[in-house]
């Protein structure tokens, strides 16, 4: 069991950042969400010189494993759990691993909790002060939110990603319409569809289907899985993802400028 560490408390009050925050969500299982997101976080430079890359979501493998320090010591968020009151963003942000210049990652437990008091994340009021102090910190969080739409942490701009199958394309349906009702007004919530390469025709339908604007789409990259195994980042290297995601970036700093 991993031992709680008590994160430095707020000391002197440091320039406020206030970093853009991104979820990312996926409509159902086994469409990338953590794969799309460490590639977010990846692809951020220039336009953002500091990120941090969070798991929000219990059942996560772990986002230390894209970037292959898994098996290296480093805070994570069991280690948050006697965290009490406000963080020091700065402070907090010094001490995740630091995975590439400027970019930090918060991740999950890697292992099975021993106990039930070693759970993968902390308790909803840790996570929100941890959130909070991490935007103080740096311009820019990606969070990881799996399939979890219960208690999504409040974003500027969430990603929905969504399957092309019949019964995807359904859930993503149920998902829209209950992000609408859930999330405040200032939320974009935009549509990323994943598909087989060539089957990509149909994003704008289905982004319209579902009332939504098209932030892109992603075509599977069997590459990904051999970059991952030789302890490479998602989007690291040229290939379709990074094609793709340097587009759905184009698209969000065109939102943003726009906003």
């Amino acid at each position: 069991m991993t031992t709680p560490r008590t994160p430095p408390a707020s000391g002197a009050a440091a320039p406020s950042r206030t970093a853009r925050t991104i979820t990312v969500l996926g409509a159902s299982g086994g469409l990338g969400t953590s794969t799309l997101a460490t590639a977010l976080a990846t692809r951020a430079r220039p336009a953002y010189p500091t990120t941090a890359c969070v798991d929000v979501h219990p059942d996560s493998g772990g986002l230390d494993v894209f970037f292959d320090h898994e098996a290296l010591p480093a805070v994570r968020w069991p280690d948050l759990s006697a965290a009490r009151g406000r963080l020091d963003g700065p402070a907090l942000a010094q001490i995740l691993p630091e995975v590439t210049p400027g970019l930090v990652v918060l991740a999950s437990a890697t292992t099975s909790p021993t106990t039930p008091t070693d759970p993968a994340l902390p308790d909803a009021t840790v996570v929100r002060a941890t959130l909070d102090a991490l935007s103080d910190a740096v311009d820019l969080l990606i969070l990881d939110a799996g399939t979890r739409c219960d208690t999504l942490p409040d974003s500027d701009d969430l990603i929905l990603v969504v399957g092309c199958t019949v019964p995807a394309l359904a859930r993503a349906a149920r998902v829209a319409a209950d992000l609408d009702r859930r999330l405040p007004a200032h939320t974009r919530i935009w549509v990323v569809q994943r598909c087989p390469r060539g089957r990509g025709d149909l994003a704008d339908q289905v982004a319209e289907r579902l009332g939504l604007p098209l932030l892109g789409l992603i075509e599977d990259d069997p590459g990904i899985d051999r970059h991952l195994a030789r302890g490479h980042a998602p989007a690291t290297h040229p290939g379709r993802l990074r094609r793709a995601v340097d587009r759905l970036w184009g698209n969000l700093l065109t939102a943003q400028d726009a906003a």
